[in-house]
């Protein structure tokens, strides 16, 4: 179980982290994306909302392959299905997790997920939208398309503290009890 963890804890570091030396990506968003894809499939066997997660995540891997090293700006219909795809990604993910957490009474870590799913929802919409207006008018988004990057950041870091305590809760083993 702890390999599942493990695998999107770093596909989510390296899809929403990028790191460019130059023009070069140095972690692709399709590694990351494949990370996830595997991560969820070995998760699936304990809820079936990490299946889901994959389903999503598996088309996001061609479509990060088909757009690196492309030079911005990437056609729209592109950008909004990747927003599109990701968020949906995000959002069967965190509900996986509340599942999960729920299911194995854990009531703290799915409210936190139920709390990050809501506010990453919001500044998704927010970050698209801020993007889409910079692209027309780079003077109207003026710096929210920043702020909204430097809050998902945040936010990521939230999702993935809350992941590694899963992952840290669930796999070790149980105590022994005392020998009678």
């Amino acid at each position: 179980m702890a390999r599942g963890w493990t695998l999107i804890f770093w596909g989510l570091v390296i899809v929403f982290v990028d790191y460019h030396i130059g023009r070069f990506n140095v972690a692709p968003d399709f590694i990351g994306y494949a990370l996830i894809v595997f991560g969820a499939h070995t998760l699936g066997q304990y809820t079936r909302g990490f299946l889901a997660a994959r389903n999503v995540a598996m088309p996001l891997i061609p479509l990060s392959l088909w757009s690196y090293g492309r030079p911005p700006p990437l056609p729209a219909g592109v950008e909004i299905t990747d927003a599109v795809l990701l968020f949906c990604m995000m959002w069967c993910l965190l509900g996986a997790v509340i599942t999960f957490c729920e299911e194995r009474y854990r009531p703290v870590f799915a409210d936190y997920a139920r709390i990050y799913r809501r506010i990453y929802a919001g500044i998704a919409i927010l970050a698209f939208l801020f993007e889409q207006a910079a692209r027309f008018e780079p003077e109207i988004a003026g710096g929210y398309v920043n702020l909204a990057y430097t809050a998902s950041l945040v936010l990521l870091i939230l999702i993935l503290w809350l992941l590694h305590q899963i992952r840290d809760e669930f796999s070790e083993p149980l105590p022994r009890p005392w020998p009678q």
